[in-house]
């Protein structure tokens, strides 16, 4: 059901695809007919996630979004990685911190350009990286805030982030700086998995979790202190 939802979005806002959304959007719906007879298996924050990813895609190829600040110095980078024209050299680099005005990670663009090479190099692809990891990030929080909160305020949280007129807004520019809010999430839901569980693959994966802040948006760096103070 969530593969044929992206479908059905890059259809519905790619140009070249419109014309045969109505497949994508039949698709869709099979699935959720499929889930019917499943519905009480399925976890509420999976409905929570579909819907912010419905809201968050909702006039991004408008006219108003066309271009806002220095947006485009993002996209070109990615759109040639994703075409392979600097592969080599941007994984060669995957670890530096001198991509875009050299002060953004590479890892960065990679990001970009992997949403870029499935979806299109035209604007949904490109655009549509920040709203995925940021409706992704919702059921990520859901399970922190579940951890230390009651159930149906968890999923309160959880509405209120999928109804964020800001995430909806911001998250259709170009910018890379949503990726800090992904990071942060990973980080959080990874903390809350060691302090349920205590396994030692929980711990290894805090670590990547807690690396990864260092290679996306620079502000994910003051993410990366939050799990000492969980655990301790």
């Amino acid at each position: 059901t969530h593969l044929a939802l992206l479908a059905l979005l890059t259809a519905i806002y790619t140009p070249a695809l419109s014309h045969a959304s109505w497949i994508f959007g039949l698709v869709f719906l099979v699935t959720l007919i499929n889930l019917i007879p499943h519905i009480r298996k399925v976890h509420p924050i999976f409905w929570v996630i579909t819907f912010a990813l419905i809201l968050f895609t909702l006039n991004i190829n408008a006219w108003w979004f066309g271009i806002i600040g220095d947006e485009y110095s993002f996209y070109d980078p990615a759109r040639l990685l994703a075409e392979g024209k600097t592969l080599p050299f941007s994984f060669s680099h995957i670890f530096s911190g001198l991509a875009v005005y050299a002060t953004h990670p590479y890892m960065s663009t990679i990001i970009q350009a992997i949403f870029m090479k499935f979806l299109g190099f035209h604007n949904f692809g490109w655009r549509f990286s920040n709203l995925y990891l940021s409706a992704i990030s919702i059921g990520l929080l859901y399970y922190f805030f579940r951890t230390f909160i009651p159930r149906r305020i968890a999923l309160l949280a959880a509405f209120f982030l999928m109804t964020s007129h800001y995430l909806m807004t911001f998250g259709k520019i170009g910018y890379n700086n949503l990726q800090a809010l992904f990071a942060l999430a990973l980080v959080l839901a990874a903390t809350a998995w060691v302090y349920r569980s205590q396994r030692l693959l929980a711990y290894v994966c805090l670590g990547f979790a807690t690396g990864f802040c260092f290679y996306v948006y620079p502000a994910a760096i003051y993410v990366a202190p939050l799990p000492v103070f969980f655990l301790l």
